[in-house]
């Protein structure tokens, strides 16, 4: 990769992944006062608050959110491809804005299950990044913990979802 395009990716996979952070925050209804919650909220907000007055949510759906991801991921692209390769194609530019997408959820999934992983291992007392990793992955691990119960104090949900989780990426990056 040149050094150069990964200078003008970051910013754009950065706010992708605050984004998708707040998204998922929301729908996990994670506590909002939390002081990453507030974080997350406040370096969102100057770009996604504009929008939310003209596009509503629908049924707890975040679509401004969405519909913002979805152009932020876009624009890297075509920008990416405009300065680096010279040419655009609308429908490459699509794939890989999807494509985008994907590999930040991947990695923000990834990041808070490593979290709570080393959180598990490490008792701090009150931690307000720990108990908002519990709110956003419990939902994801309370389903599997009903199939495999813990095994003598060992919880292998986790590493149910990291194997489910690079199956899916395994599986993805196959066809695309």
């Amino acid at each position: 990769m040149n050094p150069f395009q990964y200078l003008l990716e970051v910013p754009f996979d950065l706010f992708l992944f605050f984004l998708m952070l707040r998204i998922w925050l929301q729908a996990a209804k994670a506590d909002f006062y939390n002081p990453v919650s507030q974080m997350v909220v406040k370096l969102t907000s100057p770009v996604l608050a504009p929008l939310r007055r003209v596009i509503p949510g629908l049924w707890g759906i975040d679509l401004a959110g969405i519909l913002l991801m979805l152009l932020v991921a876009f624009l890297k692209i075509f920008l990416v491809l405009l300065i680096f390769q010279g040419e655009i194609s609308i429908l490459i530019t699509l794939i890989y804005t999807v494509k985008s997408i994907f590999v930040v959820a991947y990695y923000l999934l990834f990041v808070a299950l490593i979290a709570r992983v080393i959180f598990s291992f490490v008792d701090a007392g009150y931690n307000p990044v720990n108990i908002l990793v519990q709110q956003l992955t419990e939902p994801l691990l309370r389903p599997i913990r009903r199939v495999v119960p813990p095994v003598a104090g060992f919880d292998f949900s986790v590493l149910i979802v990291f194997i489910a989780l690079n199956f899916l990426s395994l599986l993805v990056a196959q066809y695309v």
